[in-house]
Formats: structure tokens, sequence, C-alpha cells
């Protein structure tokens, strides 16, 4: 199969992408546009940097144009399962009451869902008006909380190796005042473009900053951050680019990484594997191993069997410890 085949068969293996319809400026949708020049000079740096460095296998040109919707980038798309992965109302309702039970710091008061472009939301039973982004950002916050501390700590920095459009950034900065700087970067240049907007929207541009691929290894190493996060992109890259993150790391001597990786075909997160320019699966825990990052913990998303089993998108949270 030639190249531009592949890439065609890859975009063309998972369903359009949906969004909810709310209210986009002019301004808005005048700037989130593919012809953005800001957007147009990033993605020929890209693809000069790509050429040495990434082996893309996914997110290639024709899975971005058919995966991510200017300006509805919050939709349920690539970037966030929110109806797929047989995500109902039901599974939300459940995850909501489950991290309600659990949120003894209250972030679910200092971080709210408003819709804002094209996310999809739920007025749970909980009460909470809810959705995968604002759920996953708790849980995902609350682990690294349960495990580090981190409210507990002074300041901290923290970093994002595949950041989507900057939630999880936007998330923290919201419920974790200690947290000097949260980082984003991305292999692609549309999540870059995108999360440069977005923490700008919602006012946290003050505390994150987002590094364009091309600078990416030379700031780890200049800011060493205390953790890195890799939320859902470490399953949809190559093991010649968790490569070249991980020696990022390691370089910039992050002492802890969290990983969570996509749960289907990985028995439910279970495994940490990559995704071939080929669809096939490779296991990289050995690359961890091999730049010094040891397995520090491994736990499933809910700690109750029954949210685990059928809250929305179970998968399990490993955190290595550079050694």
């Amino acid at each position: 199969m030639k190249k531009n085949d592949l890439e065609k068969s890859i975009a063309n293996s998972f369903p359009p992408p949906f969004h909810k319809d709310v209210f986009i400026t002019q301004e808005q949708r005048n700037y989130l546009s593919r012809d953005n020049p800001h957007l147009l000079l990033l993605k020929g740096e890209y693809l000069a940097f790509n050429k040495n460095q990434i082996n893309e296998s996914q997110w290639n040109d024709a899975f971005c144009e058919a995966q991510i919707n200017f300006p509805y980038f919050r939709g349920d798309n690539a970037y966030i399962w929110q109806l797929r992965n047989n995500n109902l109302k039901s599974n939300y309702d459940l995850s909501a009451k489950y991290i309600l039970s659990n949120d003894r710091l209250g972030l679910l008061n200092k971080t709210k869902e408003d819709g804002a472009f094209g996310v999809f939301t739920y007025f749970t039973e909980a009460g909470i008006l809810a959705s995968r982004d604002l759920l996953d950002s708790i849980t995902e916050l609350y682990f690294l909380e349960n495990i580090l501390g981190i409210s507990k700590k002074g300041k901290i920095k923290i970093i994002d190796i595949g950041a989507g459009y900057g939630r999880l950034a936007h998330r923290a900065i919201e419920c974790f005042d200690n947290i000097e700087t949260f980082y984003c970067t991305d292999a692609i240049a549309e999540s870059t473009f995108l999360s440069k907007f977005y923490l700008n929207y919602r006012c946290a541009s003050g505390r994150s900053e987002v590094i364009p691929l091309h600078e990416a290894k030379a700031t780890i190493k200049s800011i060493n951050p205390d953790i890195a996060v890799n939320i859902h992109s470490f399953s949809e890259c190559s093991v010649h680019s968790i490569d070249f993150w991980i020696s990022c790391l390691a370089e910039g001597k992050v002492k802890y990484l969290m990983i969570v990786p996509n749960n289907h075909k990985s028995e439910g997160g279970k495994n940490l594997l990559s995704l071939e320019a080929d669809s096939s699966l490779i296991r990289y825990e050995r690359i961890l191993n091999d730049y010094g990052y040891q397995l520090m913990v491994k736990m499933p998303k809910y700690l109750d069997a029954e949210v685990q089993r059928y809250g929305v998108s179970p998968t399990y949270y490993h955190l290595y410890e550079l050694i």
C-alpha cells in the first residue's frame, strides 16, 4: 500500500468527528481556520523537524484533517472520545457520582464545564454539568495528588507531552495554585496552535507555556519539570517517536512520568503499546527502562470495580520514576 493510501486508510478507519452546536463568535471562527498564517508557519516548521526526529503513525495530515473539526475542536474527535467507546449518559452519571464522592479537595468547585467549542455535556444525576474533559482531568489530577501529593509541594512545574488542545493544563491551573508553570507540547502543529489559543481563552496563559516541537528538547532540558504526563498520546505514536520523547525527559531529569494508555487492544489499559505505521502494536516498557524510568505505580482509573467496568472510558494509570 502506498503512503498516501495508508494515510487515507488510517483517517477513514475512524468515525467522523461530532460536536455539540454552540455559539462561536465570528472572530473566533475567523481565527480557528486551517488558513491561519500562524498555523501554516507552525506546520512548515514541524514538517522540517519531523523529517529527522519524529516518525508519525496515526496523526498524519489526512487524519488531522478528518478528525480535527475547526473551530469545534472540543467536540467528539481524536482528542477525546466522548460519545464513542460506548460512552452513554449512564456512564457519565456513574463517573460523576464517583468523582463527587471522592472530591476531598473540592476540585469540582474550582473548575467547571461551560460547553465551549463543541464539547458534549451531560447534566448528571450528581448535579454536575459534566464532560469527559472535566471528569478525566479531575481523575488524572487526583491520581497525581494521591501518589505524589502535588497539592502539598511547593511550586511545581508540569509538562504535558501530547497535550492536545491544552485541556489538562487548563484544569490543573484552576485547581492548584502551586503549579508555577504548566507546559504543553505536541508533535502535531494543529495541537500546538489550538492549545495556545485555548489557554489564552481560558486566561491560563500567565501560568502556562506552549512549546513548539522543534524547541521541546532544549526547553525540557533547561526548565527541568518536576512531573511529565502523557495522556492517550503514546498509544498513538510509533516506538521511534516514543523513544524521542523519553530521551527528552531523561535529559531534562524529569523525575516522574504519568502515562495513560488507550484502553482498547491493551487489556483495558494494563499494557503500554505503541501504534506503528502498519497498524502493528509494540510494547514499549523497555524504552522507559533503558532511559532509567522504573514503574512506581499502576492502578485502575477508578478504584471502584463497578465504576472501572461501567464508567466513562476506563483504563489504567501508570507512574514511572527516574532512578
